[in-house]
């Protein structure tokens, strides 16, 4: 008396739903086929600009830097990018990456605001603040 191993329909308890504690092998599988997607999945430019915009703002955090923005003339926009460009052919080859607009915005900025600590209403700052305020 040959008897028949009890087969069951795998196919049948998962489209109804039974025994769903039953087979946490499927849940594996899912998790698997999910993971297997997303890693044949080609970037998308939206998710490689969303992961550039957080790994400098990780890079940033990291520094003790801000992100600000700021309102340039066209003309001081220009000044800004021929500086830039002029400067970084002073500077010795390897030392040329450190020159970009931020360095020369930060490094000005921290001269001016430390003559106006020391020079007061002399400073310069506080003299062209007031030669645009008579302008208006």
């Amino acid at each position: 008396m040959n008897k028949k191993p009890n087969k069951t329909d795998v196919l049948e308890d998962v489209l109804s739903g039974l025994d769903e504690d039953s087979s946490p092998s499927l849940e594996e599988l899912d998790k698997l086929i999910h993971r297997s997607f997303r890693l044949t999945q080609a970037p998308s430019p939206e998710s490689d600009k969303r992961q550039s915009m957080l790994g400098r703002a990780l890079r940033a955090s990291s520094t003790g830097k801000r992100k600000t923005t700021i309102y340039l003339t066209s003309k001081l926009a220009d000044e800004l990018d021929n500086t830039k460009a002029n400067i970084r052919e002073l500077m010795p080859e390897d030392a040329r990456s450190l020159v970009t607009k931020s360095s020369i915005v930060n490094l000005a900025l921290r001269i001016l605001l430390r003559e106006y600590e020391k020079r007061g209403e002399e400073s310069i700052l506080v003299k062209q603040l007031n030669k645009m305020a008579q302008k208006q």
